[in-house]
């Protein structure tokens, strides 16, 4: 499957196969996570990946919050909107690489986790470094799709090249627990494996149906790169974006929900924009267009019961 294809048809995977991932892979699927910069300066995310008998010795009630997965992607960093933006497109990137090698990931809620008094033991550690926050002229490589072995190559720049998981590999622990603080998680993680089956699509809703009233009518190519940027996960499958369309710049706004008002979802939200942008970017890196990702200084006081989240430009 390419790129553009995975873009398209990626879906949240509810149930998972019990079958593990070569540890080799995801070495490589951490080493690429890492070298891809987050989205805004200012916020410095990590992320750890632990196994399904490591988080359950980890958290005393994990098997009754998450569903059950070989691996999970957990993250942590300071709980503040740009780092929840972070998460989502960092994890939506995750998720065209793992679309992309026939695996699958599904976001889950884990804000009511029990932390247990067990220690998890760790039998080959992989660091979780932070972040590195992206400069104002655009970061994300090339594409999202297969990991080469060098430690400097991104997920996006991978996609392309790699092989399917050998699910028959014997599973290695690629957790560095000692690392994960506790008091940093944000309640978020990436559930990882093989999907059990592939599930359907959610229905999306029509890109021109989410232009705030009075933006500029868009052109064709607009209109399909946010078709493909909305293609991204969201709570419940609220697609809480809205853009206002310039001649070169999308700026996207969330759209606070009538029926969850609470601090989780508003995070939620911010987390959904995320995974937009990851989107929105690396399909716009794919058709050779030169772009930048940055946070508008301008208040945008004419536009009500929206919330500002980030802009997107290019040449």
């Amino acid at each position: 499957m390419t790129l553009k294809e995975a873009i398209l048809q990626r879906a949240s995977v509810r149930k998972f196969k019990q079958l593990p991932i070569k540890s080799e892979e995801l070495n490589n699927f951490m080493r690429g996570l890492k070298s891809i910069p987050g989205l805004m300066p200012g916020a410095e995310l990590n992320f750890v990946v632990l196994t399904y008998e490591e988080a359950q010795r980890k958290y005393k009630n994990f098997s009754k919050v998450c569903t059950f997965a070989p691996y999970y992607l957990f993250f942590y960093g300071d709980d503040c909107r740009e780092n929840w933006q972070n998460a989502g497109y960092l994890g939506e990137i995750a998720s065209l690489w793992l679309t992309c090698n026939n695996l699958g990931a599904c976001f889950q809620r884990c804000d009511k986790l029990l932390p247990s008094a067990e220690t998890v033991t760790v039998t080959e550690p992989v660091s979780a470094a932070p972040v590195t926050p992206a400069a104002p002229a655009a970061s994300v490589s090339e594409s999202a799709s297969e990991l080469d072995s060098e430690p400097e190559t991104t997920l996006k720049t991978a996609a392309t090249t790699a092989t399917p998981a050998a699910s028959a590999a014997e599973a290695e622990t690629v957790s560095d627990a000692e690392k994960f603080a506790e008091d940093k998680r944000l309640p978020l993680i990436l559930a990882i494996g093989h999907p059990d089956k592939y599930p359907g699509k959610c229905r999306k809703i029509a890109v021109r149906k989410r232009l705030i009233s009075g933006s500029p009518a868009i052109n064709a190519k607009v209109e399909l790169l946010l078709h493909a940027a909305c293609q991204a996960p969201s709570e419940y499958n609220t697609q809480p974006w809205r853009f206002w369309v310039t001649e070169d710049t999308i700026h996207i706004f969330s759209k606070p929900s009538f029926v969850f008002r609470n601090a989780w979802h508003k995070k939620a939200q911010a987390a959904a924009v995320g995974a937009l942008v990851a989107n929105l970017a690396t399909l716009a890196e794919l058709d050779g267009c030169n772009y930048r990702i940055f946070a508008e200084t301008q208040a945008f006081a004419d536009i009500h019961n929206l919330q500002y989240q980030l802009s997107v430009s290019w040449n």
